[in-house]
């Protein structure tokens, strides 16, 4: 990681600090991490996670850490001002003789603020995107495609739920995709303001993490089975592809009926 990613994930590590009671203030550290992916030589993708100490939390938090311009695993710790008194930070290394040496952290190695984490994958992962197996035109759109004519609305939601399908209805309230623009809408009944939906939220937490029940015994379909909100969502899809298709419908008898030749009276 570079300095300015380290000094990133320190910030983030700061908005979210970890609850402890035996701290003096309540907080100590932060369970915040951050995974790195890169591309590997043979077309791989890997993933490393870390964190960043203490150390460099509280750096970061009184504004005395910099990223260096010249080279990226090199932070800097500030001067000290006229406005900001700057303690002297210092780290230990080995010179080439093998001694052990005192340095000021003006430049400091990043690789003192790291912390490695370990980083797996559950051996049968639950997926909660989209299914692939469905037609292009049948998948809800990924976010900001609005220039490739992919536009996330309710006539899309209404067809990926039919595609789905009822008895797939985990399926579709899984979906990243579909969670993230619900909890964008404000005109729906079903929206981030509203309290089944953090219910929701909650019931697609659980199926995941535990996960081998089927899709009646889910939690999402007891969700959906007890909210009046998805009820009258469901309501709204089906009577926008019932009249939908009334119009297609009609319009099909009529080109029928001017194509057909009426006989001569």
């Amino acid at each position: 990681m570079s300095a300015q990613e380290c000094i990133t994930a320190a910030c983030l590590q700061n908005l979210f600090p970890n609850v402890s009671k035996y701290s003096p203030d309540g907080h100590f550290g932060s369970k915040f991490v951050t995974v790195v992916v890169t591309g590997g030589s043979e077309n791989q993708i890997s993933f490393e996670a870390y964190q960043v100490s203490n150390v460099a939390m509280s750096l970061q938090r009184a504004n005395i850490l910099l990223p260096t311009y010249d080279a990226p695993e090199l932070g800097y710790i500030r001067d000290t001002t006229k406005e900001q008194f700057v303690p002297d930070v210092f780290y230990s290394s080995k010179d080439k003789y093998g001694n052990t040496v005192t340095n000021i952290g003006r430049p400091l190695p990043v690789e003192y603020l790291l912390i490695d984490m370990p980083v797996a994958f559950p051996i049968d992962p639950t997926f909660t995107f989209a299914l692939q197996s469905l037609p292009s035109n049948k998948l809800f759109p990924i976010e900001n495609r609005q220039e490739m004519g992919q536009t996330q609305n309710f006539e899309a939601f209404a067809n990926y739920l039919s595609a789905v399908g009822p008895t797939n209805l985990r399926t579709c309230l899984s979906n990243f995709h579909v969670l993230a623009w619900l909890a964008g809408q404000v005109d729906l009944p079903l929206n981030a303001n509203a309290g089944s939906f953090d219910e929701l939220l909650k019931a697609v937490k659980a199926d995941a993490c535990f996960g081998g029940k089927s899709e009646a015994q889910s939690l999402v379909a007891r969700w959906a089975a007890s909210s009046s909100q998805w009820a009258t969502m469901r309501t709204m899809a089906d009577s926008l592809l019932g009249s939908k298709f009334l119009f297609i419908f009609s319009v099909g008898l009529s080109c029928g009926a001017a194509k057909k030749k009426i006989p001569p009276a």
